[in-house]
């Protein structure tokens, strides 16, 4: 058994809504970071520039999502990181951008069918029975 490097398609959505917001999340508190330091942007470009690398090829690789990853990529690339105003600018714009994705993927998600599958499925008739479970019916049984 392995993986076939291609999600099913709750695996792409519902992952791809949680990496969406976890990176606006992630541009948040490097836009606090940034913003306390006394540094500025240079001490953390680095960090940054992984971080950014990382979350466009995930985009791209994983979900599809090749504009999002465009976006992450040009504005990474135009990046002043020697002007703190200029460069939180940029991060705002960036933050946005991450922002209205996972809304759109977000609004995509059919939230009432999922959860309604998950408690049919989990707590319901369709549940497997834990051994734990067989055990205690078998008890009674007898």
């Amino acid at each position: 058994m392995g993986r076939q490097g291609a999600l099913q398609p709750a695996g792409g959505l519902l992952y791809s809504e949680a990496d969406t917001r976890n990176f606006h999340e992630i541009l948040f508190v490097i836009h606090q970071a940034v913003s306390a330091s006394a540094d500025g942007p240079a001490a953390m470009r680095g960090l940054i520039e992984a971080l950014l690398a990382y979350y466009a090829g995930r985009f791209r690789g994983w979900y599809g999502l090749d504009e999002a990853a465009r976006r992450i990529e040009a504005t990474a690339a135009g990046f002043d990181y020697r002007d703190r105003a200029a460069f939180l600018v940029g991060l705002e714009q960036l933050m946005s951008v991450a922002g209205r994705v996972n809304f759109w993927i977000d609004a995509q998600m059919p939230w009432y069918e999922i959860n309604e599958t998950l408690k049919r499925v989990v707590g319901g008739s369709e549940a497997p029975e834990s051994s734990r479970d067989a055990q205690n019916r078998k008890g009674r049984d007898r």
